[in-house]
């Protein structure tokens, strides 16, 4: 496993109140980690830290060996994408457009910019809507443009905030069919509260209490009824 990401004792939050403390950890290509744990137990805080978005109070994050506070923001996104929820989208810009802003941190020019975007396009399985208006297509196809634009920004990291939220469970097991497959040349690491979900595709998990990490490891050493209802504070027969 070639390590794309390091974290050393990592603290953020908001203001002057950390969310999370002390977390570390390494993750690398050929790994799919979900992020699990309770509401408020720092997933998405642990994400937004990892992007640059949220500012890191101590510690540290590396990515491929170089450390993220020293880069600029074009060159953590040429290292890091990012895949939001599904929300509603912004009339007025095609499938095609949307994708292409995932180009946005390169300097290569409109030929190999153009050759990413077909290439996503088609892995995606979007060519016969590259012009449609995304305000018009289905929110799981809509998932599939944002996995899209992601993969045109060949970023080796992609971070998901429950990329399953909202969608039906056809479009829940389409989503996460992709991301197994995408693990192969990535390190994929998403939040996730689905546990069957996880179960039958991640193979990593890390799961979050109280902003600190609770428990990291394969599917079954994590996903257990013991490990689950001390992380959640249930009792589960």
């Amino acid at each position: 496993m070639s390590e794309l990401l390091k974290i050393e004792k990592l603290c953020a939050g908001y203001g002057r109140s950390d969310v999370i403390t002390g977390i570390s950890l390494s993750a690398g290509k050929g790994e799919f980690v979900a992020l699990m744990g309770p509401n408020g137990s720092g997933k998405t805080t642990l994400l937004r830290a990892l992007l640059g978005t949220l500012k890191i109070s101590a510690g540290s994050v590396y990515f491929e060996g170089e450390e993220s506070n020293k880069m600029s923001p074009k060159a953590r996104a040429r290292k890091v994408s990012f895949i939001p929820q599904v929300s509603s989208p912004l009339a007025g810009f095609s499938v095609e457009e949307i994708i292409s802003m995932g180009r946005n941190p390169h300097d290569t020019g409109a030929a190999k910019d153009k050759i990413a975007v077909d290439v996503s396009l088609e892995r995606l399985n979007l060519i016969s809507l590259r012009d449609a208006d995304v305000s018009h297509i289905s929110g799981g196809e809509y998932q599939r443009v944002l996995i899209a634009r992601a993969l045109a920004q060949e970023t080796d990291i992609m971070l998901l905030d429950e990329p399953t939220a909202h969608l039906d469970i056809r479009y829940r097991i389409e989503t996460m069919k992709i991301l197994a497959c995408l693990k192969t040349e990535k390190l994929i690491i998403g939040v996730f509260h689905d546990v069957e979900l996880v179960r039958g595709f991640s193979d990593r998990v890390i799961m979050m209490k109280s902003g600190k990490v609770a428990g990291d490891g394969s599917v079954t050493q994590i996903l257990t009824g013991a490990v689950i209802g001390q992380v959640f504070e249930v009792d589960i027969a």
